[in-house]
């Protein structure tokens, strides 16, 4: 993988946390290897990213750049709420 690219899992088992550190300006890569839907959402709903279940089937990606530094919680809603079951966060550094 590149030096900018880190890829994220949308598989992972339902009651892991599933958290990434990252350098402002790096691309995340959400990738759904699994056999079900799933939805990559934001928990503050202003966010501005994130993909909806029906662009994010199986075999699927979701792609964003983050430059801002700071914590951007996540969560899979097919799977989970904002605080239980498949979430996760990326910590934006520098």
């Amino acid at each position: 993988m590149g030096r900018n690219l880190r890829r994220l899992v949308a598989t992972v088992a339902v009651a892991a946390l599933l958290a990434a550190c990252v350098d402002a300006g790096t691309e995340v890569v959400w990738t759904n290897d699994g056999r079900n839907d799933h939805n990559v959402l934001p928990v503050e709903d202003s966010a501005g990213w994130g993909v909806e279940a029906d662009s994010f089937g199986p075999d699927a990606e979701y792609r964003h750049r983050f430059v801002e530094p700071g914590t951007y919680r996540y969560y899979c809603s097919l799977h989970g709420t904002t605080d239980k079951g498949m979430i996760g966060s990326i910590v934006v550094t520098g």
